[in-house]
């Protein structure tokens, strides 16, 4: 796994500003994804992916979630030989 740049909170005059990261995550290193949905607000969608060194990456922001899980989802199913 690589992880290009990691989320660093940085102090603004105004407020905390988060800066955007890359994350890489080799398909033969995950272990599972899940999708979960806020309890408050149930228009906020995640992504729980966890490898098989059992790290937990939380994504959101996805354009077709439905789509996202589904492709992450059979990535990670194991393949008939």
């Amino acid at each position: 796994m690589n992880m290009a740049n990691s989320i660093v909170p940085r102090k603004g005059h105004e407020h905390d500003k988060y800066l955007p990261f890359h994350v890489v995550l080799p398909v033969n290193q995950l272990k599972a994804v899940n999708p979960s949905t806020s309890r408050v607000n149930t228009s906020e969608k995640y992504i729980q992916v966890i490898s098989v060194d059992n790290h937990e990456f939380w994504f959101m922001g996805f354009v077709t979630y439905d789509s996202a899980v589904k492709s992450l989802q059979e990535a990670v199913q194991p393949h008939a030989p």
